[in-house]
C-alpha cells in the first residue's frame, strides 16, 4: 500500500499485532509498494522481506487541502463558519487560513510522525534520521537502511518454503 489515513492503518496494524502477541512468526512480504502507512503495518513483522524494485518507506505525515478563499474573494463571494473550540477547524476548504490555523496543523503533524516513529522502533531497530523523512527507496536500498530484512518476491518465499511450513489458501467472497 503506499499509505493513507493514520485511524485506517493504524487499524490494520492492531490487527497484526494481535498475531504477534498470538506468539506466530510473522512475514510480511512486499512485492509492490509499501509507504508510509503501508510501512507502519509491515514493520510489525518478524521478517519483512521485499521483492528487488519494490518501493519502501515515506516514514511522514503529509496534510494538504486546496483552499478556494482567494479565488471566492475575487468573485465577491463571502464564506463564513461558524466553531466553537479554538481549534475546532484549524484549515479550511473554502474560508481564509491563519498562521495560528497553520501552526497548529503542523503542531499536530509532528506529534502524529513522532508517534508513527516510535510505534515502528518498537518493531525494527531503525536510524530515524536516516530513514523517518518521508523518502522512499526501492528495496536494495530499504534493505541497506534495515527496513527490509531479505530481497525477495512473495513467490519465491512460497516456493521456498513449500516442503517445511504449511502453505494455506484463502479466499473469501
Amino acid at each position: 500500500s503506499g499509505g493513507g489515513t493514520v485511524t485506517g492503518y493504524g487499524l490494520v496494524a492492531s490487527q497484526l499485532k494481535r498475531i504477534r502477541e498470538a506468539n506466530l512468526h510473522l512475514v510480511v512480504s512486499i512485492d509492490e509498494i509499501a509507504a508510509s502507512g503501508g510501512y507502519l503495518v509491515a514493520s510489525l513483522a518478524h521478517e519483512i522481506i521485499a521483492a528487488p524494485f519494490a518501493c519502501i518507506g515515506s516514514i511522514g505525515v503529509v496534510y494538504e487541502l486546496p483552499n478556494f478563499h482567494q479565488f471566492l474573494s475575487d468573485r465577491g463571494i463571502a464564506y463564513k463558519q461558524v466553531t466553537a473550540g479554538k481549534y475546532k477547524r484549524t484549515l479550511s476548504i473554502l474560508g481564509e487560513n491563519t498562521p495560528d490555523g497553520e501552526s497548529k496543523v503542523k503542531e499536530d503533524l509532528e506529534m502524529t510522525h513522532d508517534l508513527f516513529q516510535r510505534y515502528i522502533t518498537q518493531y525494527r531497530k531503525l536510524d530515524l534520521d536516516e530513514v523517518a523523512t518521508g523518502e522512499t527507496w526501492p528495496a536494495s536500498v530499504a534493505h541497506q537502511k534495515g527496513l527490509v530484512d531479505k530481497i525477495t518476491t512473495s513467490d519465491q518465499f512460497i516456493e521456498e518454503h513449500l516442503s517445511t511450513y504449511a502453505v494455506l489458501s484463502i479466499k473469501t467472497q
